[in-house]
């Protein structure tokens, strides 16, 4: 069993934890949080930040993606003052990473910010 319950369901697991650190910055200031996910969840979680951010390639001759809307209320970015990065480890070492911007007065949408309070208990 693992010793820390799932951050996305709540209960002990059978078999390696996932790895998530979600990093959100604006202006100067900076917040950080990690959470143990179970197979099963991380799984879900790749299909939602997938769906709902851009992911970042680890080949650095590939470009960086233009953010053009905000995370938070999906309205056009002009000037992006804050973004929001999650990385993963879904499957053990193999490091997926997402970004996506955010307006000075939006937050992260409920279901990652719910996962980021979790981790930041944890901590």
């Amino acid at each position: 069993m693992a010793l820390f319950p799932c951050a996305s369901h709540g209960a002990r697991f059978r078999g390696p934890a996932s790895h998530w650190y979600i990093f959100e910055a604006r202006d100067s200031r900076t917040d950080r949080a990690h959470i143990r996910t179970c197979r099963t969840c991380a799984e879900e979680l790749v299909e939602l930040v997938s769906a709902t951010m851009d992911e970042v390639s680890m080949d650095e001759t590939v470009p960086y993606p233009e953010l053009v809307k905000c995370f938070g209320c999906e309205l056009p970015i002009e000037d992006r003052v804050g973004s929001v990065i999650v990385t993963g480890y879904p499957r053990g070492d193999d490091k997926r990473q997402w970004i996506a911007g955010l307006h000075p007065a939006c937050g992260m949408p409920g279901w990652l910010d719910a996962l980021a309070q979790k981790g930041r208990q944890a901590a």
